[in-house]
């Protein structure tokens, strides 16, 4: 009797645990940088991460099966989306997984990125904290749900199985200023055109936009005290 009760005790906290897993998927930030929080997508990914694939996985689809955008279930859905960026890595050197079926990133010259320098877009990752690149997404269409992304992802890649940094305010800003000042940021072309499409972007606005994100942290360190947060 004692064995059993054990055992129904163990599978009740897997049960809850799962249930937890799946609702906090949910708990993703708006990926816009005046929304966006470092930390909490941090710590959101790093559940996934240090679960169990399998029940990660698991938490993932039961999420994702309930998504059928583009009803009220739209932002629900992206979230998912994103976390999904986030977390998986490819199964091998040669693959490069896409973003999202959601649209072209806005605020950045997307086409001007290469997917073997920014792996991450919508979000670029530097010292192992995840950073959002863009203010949302632009175009029209049906948006992919995050139940087909998530099968994408599952055949092409696995679960990372190093954590995010949970950052400070600090750590966050300290992170855009090494990444605008990297190869590869100012090799972007923020003017440019191609067959169908063309556009002209701003990157003094979005650089003063992607910094408001290091004001989001729940932790600020020395010097965000200074400036009065």
């Amino acid at each position: 009797m004692k064995r059993v009760s054990l055992l129904l005790i163990f599978m009740t906290a897997v049960a809850a645990y799962a249930g937890n897993l799946t609702t906090a998927a949910y708990e993703f930030p708006d990926i816009a940088p005046w929304d966006y929080r470092p930390d909490l997508a941090a710590k959101v990914a790093n559940r996934f991460i240090t679960a169990d694939n399998t029940e990660a996985i698991r938490a993932l689809e039961s999420a994702s099966e309930k998504m059928i955008p583009p009803l009220k279930s739209y932002i629900a859905n992206e979230r998912l989306c994103h976390i999904i960026r986030l977390i998986f890595v490819p199964n091998s050197s040669t693959t490069l997984l896409r973003p999202p079926g959601l649209g072209s990133p806005g605020m950045i010259p997307y086409h001007s990125m290469q997917a073997s320098e920014w792996p991450y877009i919508p979000f670029v990752v530097v010292d192992d904290i995840p950073l959002s690149m863009s203010n949302g997404w632009e175009g029209d269409g049906m948006p992919e749900s995050a139940a087909k992304y998530l099968k994408y992802f599952t055949s092409n890649g696995t679960i990372r199985t190093t954590p995010f940094h949970t950052p400070t305010s600090d750590d966050v800003a300290q992170a855009l200023g090494k990444l605008f000042r990297s190869t590869k940021w100012n090799a972007l072309k923020w003017k440019d055109s191609g067959q169908n499409w063309r556009y002209e972007k701003d990157e003094g606005w979005a650089i003063q936009q992607m910094y408001k994100q290091s004001y989001n942290c729940e932790q600020s360190g020395p010097e965000c005290l200074l400036r009065g947060k």
